[in-house]
């Protein structure tokens, strides 16, 4: 099969007993994709890119997705300000598996 290349997460089911047989990830170059079948007869993949958390993870702005920047700072200020004697040092959102901003 052809794939984009990243890392992708596999599973295979055998449908005659309705389980799942093998499953794990691989991380796809350029061309084509090789996922052996595990068992005899009938058997169905089914594929899932892994955006999160691989090395391939893809980053976006805030604004980009239509969060307000101004609030994202009133948030993290306000974390600074009530979160105990530890505090907060990062504040990383994820949104739909992706990189959405960090705030340090």
């Amino acid at each position: 099969m052809k794939a984009e290349p990243g890392t992708y997460r596999y599973e295979w089911f055998a449908p005659a007993d309705g389980k799942q047989v093998s499953c794990g990830t691989s991380t796809l170059g350029e061309g084509e994709a090789r996922f052996p079948c595990p068992v005899q007869g009938d058997a169905v993949l089914f594929l899932t890119r892994a955006v999160f958390p691989a090395k391939d993870w893809q980053e976006r702005s805030p604004q980009s997705q239509g969060l307000d920047s101004a609030r994202l700072d009133a948030a993290t200020d306000y974390l600074r300000k009530n979160s105990g004697p530890d505090g907060v040092n990062q504040l990383l959102i994820v949104r739909l598996g992706l990189d959405e901003g960090e705030r340090r």
